[in-house]
């Protein structure tokens, strides 16, 4: 009642639940037309496709068909994007390892650091203690070369001295004490004389 003349052909199928073709060909087909099934192959093939609707299920197999070869493409994209997430996953977990791996690394490094700094400065004490040593022993060692040059000069001097010592007193010790006593006696007469000559003027 509400609907409108025109879309009877659509609406009497879809309320007798049958397809148009089946009203047409089977349901109300006219007497005259009941042998098509005798007909020509052509228009038998025809008419079964409109019947069974042989069409519509080719073009929805052709469908399924052309989806179902995207999906095989898509899987074969989604199969691919899973071997390089595994790939990805795996190179993930052997950075994770590896990156475990140093920082254990880098720990031990860090206490042989501390270990060798600790060493270093023992060593370094001991550096400075023995700069220290040698500079000493190359101040003595000047010294002692100054002091050995110096020994030698003055046992130059004392040869000489001693040479020219012999030179000037050849006479023996008990002639010089003699003479040291003279020569004080004549020191002491000639300080009285100088005495007496001052007391005198």
């Amino acid at each position: 009642m509400h609907s409108k003349c025109a879309e009877i052909d659509k609406l009497i199928p879809e309320f007798m639940g049958v397809s148009q073709a089946v009203l047409q060909n089977v349901i109300f087909c006219h007497q005259e037309e009941s042998n098509w099934i005798l007909g020509e192959p052509k228009v038998l093939k025809d008419k079964f496709d409109a019947i069974f609707a042989s069409t519509r299920y080719s073009k929805a197999l052709e469908q399924v068909k052309k989806t179902q070869a995207e999906l095989k493409i898509t899987l074969k994209d989604f199969e691919k994007d899973e071997a390089q997430q595994k790939e990805i996953k795996r190179h993930a977990y052997e950075f994770k390892q590896n990156l475990r791996k140093r920082q254990a690394e880098s720990e031990d490094t860090k206490k042989k650091k501390l270990e060798l700094q600790g060493s270093i400065k023992k060593e370094q004490e001991q550096l400075d203690r023995c700069h220290q040593g040698l500079r000493r022993y190359t101040e003595y060692d000047e010294f002692r070369k100054e002091s050995k040059q110096k020994i030698e000069t003055w046992k130059q001097e004392e040869g000489k001295l001693s040479s020219r010592m012999k030179e000037v007193l050849k006479e023996s010790d008990d002639e010089l004490r003699k003479a040291k006593r003279d020569l004080e006696k004549l020191i002491q007469d000639n300080e009285s004389a100088k005495r007496k000559h001052r007391d005198e003027v």
